[in-house]
């Protein structure tokens, strides 16, 4: 028969074994658990870099969009400006051809002149629809450029 004492012994030894046992195990999870943690802070970095990435590109579609618009801007001021000269010019045109007298209506240098007018107003035609093909390229790619910033903004949210 076991003593007191031995009794009394063996049962420290299996609450030491327990608890060495529990030990390991809460060591073990520990470590599964930092392992996690590593895993997850790689993962937040990718998140992170994927963010600065967005912001960086979101930023870059920003400033070509303003110079877009500054470049549109440009073009609707040049429009004006060549349309007004146009209609000046027609203006002048219909001046002359309305104070030129009948009888010298057939002369060379009158026929010179509306020829040369003409070329002028043909000129300026083709000037103001060359703006207007670049300003519809320009709201074009004004509009791309509005669509990829809405869709780093939503990029940006998710993330």
């Amino acid at each position: 028969m076991l003593t007191h004492f031995e009794i009394e012994k063996s049962n420290k030894l299996k609450i030491i074994q327990a608890n060495n046992n529990e030990l390991f195990l809460i060591k073990s999870d520990n470590e599964q658990k930092q392992l996690q943690i590593e895993d997850l802070k790689l993962k937040l970095k990718e998140k992170i870099e994927i963010l600065n990435k967005i912001t960086i590109d979101r930023d870059e579609l920003e400033l070509c969009l303003t110079k877009t618009r500054e470049d549109c801007e440009e073009v609707k001021s040049k429009l004006k400006t060549t349309t007004e000269e146009l209609f000046g010019l027609k203006r002048d045109c219909s001046n002359q051809l309305r104070v030129a007298s009948p009888d010298h209506s057939g002369t060379k240098i009158e026929a010179a002149n509306s020829e040369y007018l003409s070329r002028d107003l043909d000129l300026l035609k083709n000037q103001s629809e060359s703006l207007l093909n670049e300003n519809q390229h320009l709201r074009e790619e004004n509009n791309f450029l509005s669509a990829k910033i809405s869709e780093l903004q939503e990029d940006m949210e998710v993330y």
